[in-house]
């Protein structure tokens, strides 16, 4: 009796030291954890602080070198302006000095692959300077006086965004007696008086362009429709022979021009129900070419 009363005892202790240990191990996994979670937090917002005192630090960077730049300068402002003009670029190019005898000279000058061109500026600083067509501009001002001449070269300058303009095509029925057999490819052009490469007026003609990729697709139940979707895109300047349109196998489709509206310049659309007739499952790549008056294409 007295052996089973001490087995049950020892029984007993043995499960309250067993409850108390899990318990203690179960508090300290949840300590453990809360732990955890603190380093990670503290680790975030110390990755954090590190990213925005690195950004800080590169702010102040550039600040500081641009006031040292600025108080080295011999000018207290300077600008570059480029903007399409014809078959040309007029680059308007705009210096104050800091100091400068009446007797001295301001003097543009800029190059463009390989071209030096060269302008005394006018009684406000200014010079407007006609270009050809070029991907770079190597702007600098010129301080010539009866002893010496002092100059300060600019940034360079790369043009592409002269030659930009946003686009917007959409594919659309036609209205008739068989809408569902007729669609056309509507595509606009945005305005944006800043940048735009050209005006209405200058436009000397517009097509579309449409190739066959060889690529043929699995059949859909979409019918002809299947590859009708929207775009958007960008209108761009043709920079070299290799890259014209007139080099592109493929059947010439006149462009229509259609009246701008809202946001748009103007607009082109072109009937292509008859490739959506075939339905041969061959994907077909629709290029746009417009031409100024100039000659430039776009």
């Amino acid at each position: 009796m007295h052996k089973n009363y001490m087995k049950n005892v020892v029984i007993l202790l043995a499960f309250i030291m067993l409850t108390i240990n899990f318990f203690n191990t179960y508090s300290i996994k949840r300590e453990l954890e809360a732990l955890r979670e603190t380093c990670l937090r503290l680790e975030n917002n110390l990755q954090s602080y590190v990213h925005d005192l690195r950004y800080d630090i590169q702010s102040e960077y550039e600040n500081v070198e641009a006031l040292l730049k600025k108080e080295q300068s011999i000018f207290s402002e300077t600008s570059v302006e480029l903007k399409l003009k014809g078959n040309k670029i007029a680059v308007t190019m705009g210096a104050v000095p800091k100091e400068m005898a009446t007797t001295d000279k301001l003097v543009a000058r800029l190059i463009a692959d390989g071209k030096v061109y060269e302008q005394e500026a006018d009684g406000n600083y200014q010079a407007v300077i006609l270009v050809d067509l070029a991907e770079t501009i190597k702007p600098m001002f010129i301080i010539k006086s009866e002893t010496s001449v002092r100059q300060e070269s600019l940034d360079e300058l790369y043009t592409d965004n002269i030659f930009n303009c946003r686009v917007f095509s959409e594919w659309g029925d036609r209205e008739g007696e068989n809408p569902e057999e007729r669609m056309t490819l509507n595509l606009w052009i945005e305005k944006d008086e800043q940048v735009l490469p050209f005006t209405e007026e200058e436009i000397e003609s517009a097509e579309f362009i449409i190739e066959d990729t060889g690529i043929i697709e699995g059949n859909n139940d979409n019918g002809g429709y299947g590859h009708a979707q929207s775009l958007e895109g960008k209108v761009e300047k043709i920079e070299k022979e290799a890259d014209s349109f007139s080099q592109i196998q493929g059947d010439r489709v006149p462009a229509l021009k259609q009246f701008g509206k809202g946001e748009f310049l103007v607009g082109y659309s072109a009937d292509f129900s008859d490739y959506f007739k075939r339905e041969d499952g061959i994907r077909y790549k629709i290029y746009f070419t417009l031409t100024t008056k100039d000659g430039v294409q776009y």
